[in-house]
């Protein structure tokens, strides 16, 4: 490991839609979309490891992070299954596998904060001196393309309650990553790209996406009814390669195999209100 970046979400609003439509035979088709707000979401850590015989951190430097924009999309179409098709079903369950295709994009801006960098062979610590820096000094944009194939059961309670749990996953991964460097004394850009199961420069990496989800809904009327839901997106072990472009000169370096990387492990809280037409 070279440098470790952790952009924080911590939080996020957002708001948006979901569609739903069921047809007969049981084919089914969902749409969701989320905005997030631009707001303050933590401090953004800047971790390098600098020192080429060792692998101990060198460096660091933390900034006051934000997310300037974000979307998170997504579209599933299913079939659902129920009694009629599936005779031992307890009355009212319903099953729906599903496949989906999800795409999430954040932007993220670093701005203030300090550095403590020394000697690149010298071991970081607490103790180092910190250099306080102003005005805005990253952005960094990140991408995934998300296919995947689920299912999802749900289930009526007493008093017009109903829970919903469904779970997605997929090794077929894409997302980039691009890495702006505002401060002017490292005009450097890198652009991240990376697979899983899908070959890169000769190369296959497996990491894996999952997104698990459940959520109590309560009928007000005959349409009208409200919904909690909890979910939660998870991939890990993503990699690539890294292409470095100098910003004084235009010169571009395409690095080696497995020089980037990323995690992403978030929840999310919605809570809805929901019509139904019938």
């Amino acid at each position: 490991m070279v440098s470790k970046l952790d952009w924080p979400l911590m939080p996020e609003y957002s708001f948006g839609f979901s569609v739903s439509a069921e047809f007969a035979g049981g084919f089914r088709a969902d749409t969701r979309a989320y905005s997030s707000l631009a707001l303050p979401s933590g401090t953004m850590i800047d971790r390098d490891y600098l020192n080429p015989t060792e692998s101990y951190q060198t460096r660091q430097s933390n900034h006051d992070g934000s997310i300037e924009n974000g979307m998170d999309a997504e579209i599933r179409l299913g079939w659902v299954l129920g009694k009629q098709q599936i005779s031992f079903f307890p009355e009212g369950l319903t099953l729906e596998p599903w496949f989906s295709f999800r795409y999430i994009v954040h932007k993220w801006l670093a701005k203030d904060g300090y550095l403590q960098y020394t000697d690149d062979t010298v071991e970081w610590t607490e103790n180092i001196a910190k250099e306080y820096v102003y005005g805005s000094q990253l952005m960094y944009d990140q991408r995934f393309y998300l296919p995947s194939l689920g299912i999802s059961a749900r289930y009526p309670l007493a008093g017009q309650w109903e829970i919903e749990a469904a779970i997605g996953a997929s090794p077929f991964i894409y997302a980039t990553g691009y890495d702006n460097h505002l401060n002017w004394m490292k005009p450097i850009d890198y652009f991240d790209e990376m697979r899983s199961f899908i070959q890169l420069d000769g190369e296959n990496w497996v990491a894996w996406y999952i997104s698990p989800e459940l959520s109590f809904s309560r009928g007000i009327t005959d349409e009208i009814a409200l919904r909690a839901e909890i979910s939660g997106t998870f991939v890990n072990g993503l990699r690539g390669v890294t292409t470095l472009r100098y910003n004084t000169s235009g010169e571009t370096i395409k690095l080696t195999n497995n020089t980037a990387g990323t995690d992403m492990n978030a929840g999310r809280l919605s809570l809805s209100l929901e019509t139904r037409l019938r």
